[in-house]
């Protein structure tokens, strides 16, 4: 039977697209510091398939604003599943997908690091260093 199951594991992952998951955010008008995450779940095939997010390893579906499955002109599928947060409060958000086409479940993970104020310093540090560099290897070839 292992042989058997090998050759159906086989067929069907030949029929299957892996989906791609792709986080996005954006700051929401009205709305102090909230941004609207989107995920974008898109080229997977067969139309069947579970997303959800999670906010710190827990299911938020009662907050998450989803569209329907829409094909592609490829005739693979997309869908994409909206949550408005509060980025100061530090939590980790995760777009999670199960899928035919993988044996696991497929995460995009969103934490704190992403806060752009967080992302802005780490930024200016990395450029910092940069210039840092710069200078010791000019110095450096300055003596040669």
């Amino acid at each position: 039977m292992p042989f058997a199951m090998e050759i159906v594991h086989q067929a069907v992952q030949a029929l299957t697209a892996k989906p791609t998951i792709t986080i996005t955010s954006r700051h929401l008008k009205n709305r102090e510091n909230n941004l609207a995450l989107t995920c974008q779940v898109h080229g997977f095939y067969p139309k069947k398939i579970h997303a959800t997010w999670l906010r710190n390893g827990v299911a938020i579906d009662q907050e998450v604003l989803m569209t329907k499955i829409l094909p592609n002109q490829d005739r693979m599928f997309q869908v994409r599943l909206q949550v408005e947060i509060d980025p100061g409060k530090g939590d980790t958000y995760t777009c999670e997908i199960e899928h035919l086409s993988v044996p696991d479940k497929l995460h995009a993970v969103w934490g704190a690091v992403h806060n752009p104020d967080v992302m802005e310093t780490d930024v200016k540090s990395m450029e910092k260093h940069l210039e840092n560099f710069r200078n010791a290897w000019f110095a450096a070839a300055a003596t040669v």
